[in-house]
């Protein structure tokens, strides 16, 4: 992913942890082999993303987490009370807009990082052939757990 690239050129290791079956059971089904692959890693921090992945990724002590919701896990009823435990269980969240922090009920410290591009700063050219966009979820497609192993030099400052 894009995510993980930037923090590799910023000399910040990355792993990654995928969950292959879908729904509440086979995210369940994959807590062990989750907790086997974090005692083994040297990673310091768990960034999940989707509220039942930052679930997963919370039912553990060994290692922060930071849980970044993007929606579909906030908006969707069936999925709120799994988020809202989520929130409660890791170490920071994130969301993509205001709103959502507001549905979820969020109490503690949390940050809003929105996707997208903001167009009052980047305008589309204008073109003489028309364009066609095609928006595709890439939820499925996109790895559940970013794994990170943050390197103590990344953050020295120049003091």
């Amino acid at each position: 992913s894009e995510q993980a690239k930037s923090l590799v050129d910023h000399g910040i290791e990355v792993e990654f942890y995928y969950i292959k079956r879908k729904g509440l059971l086979g995210y369940l089904s994959a807590y062990f082999s989750y907790l086997y692959e974090l005692v083994r890693s040297d990673a310091e921090i768990i960034h999940a993303h989707y509220g039942m992945s930052g679930l997963l990724a919370s039912l553990q002590f060994l290692k922060p987490v930071v849980i970044t919701f993007h929606g579909c896990d906030i908006n969707n009823e069936k999925e709120l009370w799994l988020s809202k435990i989520a929130i409660k269980l890791s170490k920071h969240s994130i969301f993509v807009n205001e709103e959502m922090a507001a549905k979820a009920g969020v109490k503690q410290e949390y940050s809003v990082i929105p996707c997208g591009v903001d167009l009052s700063i980047f305008m589309p050219k204008p073109s003489p052939i028309p364009v066609r966009i095609s928006l595709i979820s890439l939820r499925d497609f996109l790895p559940k757990f970013l794994v990170l192993n943050i390197s103590p030099s990344v953050f020295e400052t120049n003091s």
